[in-house]
C-alpha cells in the first residue's frame, strides 16, 4: 500500500503499532506466570517469533530468547521451531544453532523420511505432527539449508495427506509455507 491508495499504509502502520504494542505488554506481564505450563511456554516462543519478524531485537527480546532457550527441553516442536526462526531473526545465532540443533535431533527418521510428533496434541496452538514438521522445515530451510533432513522431510510431508485432504485448515497452510 502507499499514501496515494487511500492512505492505507498510515492506517495500517497505525495497526502494526499497536498490535506490536499490544503483544509486547502481554509479553512482558505473562512471561514468568505459568512457567509449568507447555501451552504458556510455547506461546511465548510464538509471541518472540512475531515480535521479532515485526520489529527486529531489543535488549528485552534478546532477554525473553535466551529465558526460553533455557526452557528448550519444555517446548513443544512447533514452539522449539519458532524460537530458532525468532532467535535467528535477532541474530542470535549460537542460541538460534543449539535450538535447531535440538530440533533435528527430535527428528523421526526412516531411511528415506523425516518427521517430528509432538508429545501430546497442544490444542491451544493447534500443535499437530504435520504441522511441526512443516514448521520444522521452515525453521531448517531458514536456518540451515543444507540440512540432509530438509529433503527426508518434505518427501514424509508430501505423503501426510490422507484420501487426498488434510485433518485441519491449519496443516495445508503451514505446509504450503514451509514448502514454498
Amino acid at each position: 500500500c502507499s499514501r496515494e491508495a487511500g492512505g492505507y499504509a498510515t492506517a495500517f502502520s497505525d495497526m502494526d503499532n499497536r498490535c506490536v504494542s499490544a503483544l509486547t505488554q502481554f509479553t512482558q506481564g505473562n512471561n514468568t506466570q505459568n512457567l509449568d505450563q507447555t501451552y504458556h511456554l510455547d506461546m511465548r516462543a510464538y509471541d518472540l517469533y512475531v515480535l521479532a519478524y515485526a520489529t527486529g531485537a531489543g535488549d528485552d527480546m534478546k532477554a525473553e530468547g535466551r529465558d526460553l532457550v533455557q526452557q528448550t527441553p519444555r517446548l513443544s516442536v512447533h514452539a522449539r521451531a519458532w524460537l530458532a526462526l525468532a532467535l535467528g531473526k535477532m541474530g542470535m545465532t549460537s542460541e538460534s544453532k543449539s535450538v535447531l540443533d535440538s530440533l533435528a535431533a527430535s527428528a523421526r527418521q526412516s531411511s528415506t523420511t523425516a518427521h517430528w510428533e509432538e508429545g501430546q496434541p497442544d490444542y491451544w496452538s493447534m500443535g499437530t505432527d504435520n504441522r511441526a514438521t512443516a514448521l520444522s522445515i521452515d525453521a531448517l530451510v531458514t536456518l540451515s539449508p543444507t540440512d540432509p533432513l530438509v529433503p527426508k522431510a518434505v518427501r514424509w510431508l508430501m505423503s501426510a495427506e490422507t484420501e487426498a485432504h488434510w485433518p485441519s485448515t491449519q496443516e495445508p497452510s503451514i505446509s504450503l509455507a514451509a514448502l514454498a
